[in-house]
């Protein structure tokens, strides 16, 4: 019932009683779609996913041409990625570039739910070797650039991937720290998509090994310590500087701005080559002027897989804080807080000019909710690419209630008594919350990571059930819907592998049998993705094996449209699902990519 209504709401949104409609082309013999009246087009459309769009868009320009028009792709938006529409009309870009905008978004998002990468890489954090990236000496020496690894005292380049750590990634680019430990001030970005390294050294940082903070947007890069920040343009290669009045404990980046929060909760907002800004929160009343501190209260003992992005907590009231800058407009943030009391009560601020603009509140308690056993801290992680975020993660058991209880004592409003893992999310352009809901059955969620609504896993089981494989694979599952509806028999659940090229470092996409059992319907699994195979032949960096993920090394999974990566250190697994790998950093002539290629109907499934 729920989808037959959803459908019927997307066809009202057509319904006209008068006025002009796109007028379909002429019936052409070369294109079946041509003459067709538009009122079927849009009732093909009804019937149709997102993967289907994107093929037919692919093969007709006829459907291009009607079902791109400003007439259907909001709507269509509107219907698959909410806040999408928003997200496109915000640009300032005509009408047909907004309708090709449309389809690049849903081309990427139905690749990467798919599965289906162009290519995959498999490298190391070390400094020695130099197969893939290359070290840039775009940013000056005098700007914290670093063109020879010689000159920075006390750097052992040959043991240097021993203690490497992951720092973030951000669109395309792989930020870590050579020795995370012993020389926090001096900081490696790469990009996948050029194949350019770039070293950054924090500008006299002296002998302090503490307290750096860093953050990594689009177009910036952040070291900061103590008071000072220390900014680096990612496209101009320029270095600017500046002091916040107390030393800080929090800065997240988006676009060219910088939001800093202070120790005693002040904020500040920095925009790239502009004075600095203050905002009085305090004046806002969103939350009380208290020190914060990183993470949750001293009591509070979250697992560690819902923190990995921790935020801030006030230190003398139970309440967590975090930020969210909007990636569109410069005087417009979002001030998110949650109550650890019996309230739960989880609430976004919407700030413009320094003032409240307008208060989401959501209206589901799940975080204070008795069938919450495991609760996360407050930690935003982006959910999509058209303003989706993860707000916080929880675990709810089902009910043990009997069986005569009312259906509001189970976990799931689909009726499904299973674990779950529950995510509170907010788009910042259609301002509503949403939750969802993935079945988790006996799986850990030590290593997961949520893109475009689907939940990435690696199924810490899997090596029992295969006694003749290490394998792990990373399973993709759909969130449940609100209704447990019968399903038709599951068609079997691809895995996707990979095989050698003839290029050096890079692989291509391979599907191999997955015998998941009955775990598929369980789950709600769409696909499988093997990130912890043999890569062969070995790289030359130091460790010629991958070692298994660990509680004490879980691993970590991070990505967006373009790029997924399994962080499991000290080396990393990347799949491409936009244009492959370059094959040099730059061309002179033309930039070449290493494209997986056609070879039969099985690899290309």
């Amino acid at each position: 019932m729920k989808v037959k209504a959803k459908m019927k709401a997307f066809l009202a949104r057509f319904h006209r009683s008068s006025g002009s409609r796109i007028s379909t082309p002429e019936k052409n013999a070369h294109d079946v779609f041509a003459g067709l009246p538009f009122e079927l087009h849009v009732l093909i459309i009804a019937h149709l996913e997102p993967g289907d769009i994107d093929a037919a868009l692919g093969a007709s320009r006829v459907l291009r041409l009607i079902w791109l028009s400003d007439e259907i792709w909001p709507a269509l938006a509107d219907r698959w990625f909410p806040g999408l529409a928003q997200q496109i009309r915000l640009a300032d870009i005509d009408e047909p570039a907004r309708c090709e905008l449309f389809r690049r978004s849903l081309h990427r998002v139905s690749r990467r739910t798919a599965g289906k990468f162009a290519a995959a890489m498999h490298y190391g954090f070390g400094l020695a070797s130099d197969e893939f990236f290359q070290l840039s000496k775009d940013v000056p020496i005098s700007e914290g650039g670093v063109h020879s690894y010689e000159s920075v005292e006390n750097l052992d380049i040959d043991d240097a991937q021993r203690f490497s750590r992951f720092m973030m990634y951000s669109n395309g680019r792989v930020a870590w720290w050579p020795e995370g430990y012993g020389m926090p001030y001096l900081a490696v970005v790469d990009d996948l998509r050029t194949r350019a390294r770039r070293v950054y050294l924090f500008p006299n940082h002296g002998e302090s090994i503490r307290g750096y903070k860093t953050a990594m947007g689009k177009k910036l890069f952040v070291m900061g310590h103590d008071t000072k920040l220390h900014v680096w343009h990612l496209e101009l290669n320029r270095l600017e500087s500046f002091e916040v009045p107390e030393n800080f404990k929090r800065c997240i980046t988006e676009g060219e701005r910088i939001l800093v929060v202070s120790q005693s909760s002040d904020i500040y907002i920095w925009k790239f080559g502009e004075k600095l800004q203050h905002i009085d929160m305090h004046k806002l009343s969103c939350y009380p002027r208290e020190y914060v501190v990183s993470g949750g209260p001293p009591v509070w003992t979250p697992r560690i897989w819902l923190s990995s992005q921790q935020g801030l907590h006030l230190r003398n009231s139970q309440l967590l804080i975090d930020f969210i800058l909007s990636p569109n407009t410069d005087r417009v943030f979002f001030v998110i807080t949650l109550a650890l009391d019996e309230s739960g009560r989880l609430t976004v601020y919407e700030i413009h000019d320094g003032e409240i603009a307008a208060t989401y509140v959501m209206e589901d308690r799940i975080y204070s909710d008795p069938r919450t056993t495991e609760r996360g801290l407050l930690s935003w992680e982006k959910l999509n690419s058209f303003g989706g975020y993860c707000l916080v993660q929880v675990i709810q058991e089902p009910s043990t209630t009997n069986g005569n209880a009312h259906q509001d004592h189970e976990a799931c409003p689909c009726g499904r008594k299973s674990r779950q893992l529950v995510s509170l999310c907010f788009n910042i352009y259609t301002k509503l919350f949403t939750t969802l809901r993935h079945h988790l059955s006996e799986l850990s969620p030590w290593i997961s990571h949520v893109w475009n609504d689907r939940l990435f896993i690696m199924d810490d089981q899997f090596h029992r059930r295969q006694t003749a494989s290490n394998r792990r694979p990373v399973m993709s599952l759909a969130p449940c819907s609100e209704v447990d509806t019968p399903r038709e028999k599951a068609a079997s659940v691809p895995m996707y592998t990979t095989m050698h090229e003839n290029t050096p470092l890079v692989y291509r996409r391979r599907r191999v049998p997955f015998d998941i059992g009955d775990m598929g319907d369980k789950l709600n699994m769409e696909l499988g993705l093997d990130v912890l195979q043999e890569f062969s032949p070995c790289p030359t960096w130091n460790d010629s094996f991958i070692p298994c993920p660990s509680e004490i090394n879980p691993g970590k999974l991070v990505g967006d449209d373009e790029f997924f990566i399994f962080i499991n250190s000290p080396s990393y697994t990347v799949l491409s699902f936009g244009e492959g790998f370059p094959i040099t950093h730059l061309t002179v002539n033309r930039r070449k990519s290493w494209w997986r290629k056609s070879r039969g109907k099985d690899c290309l499934r």
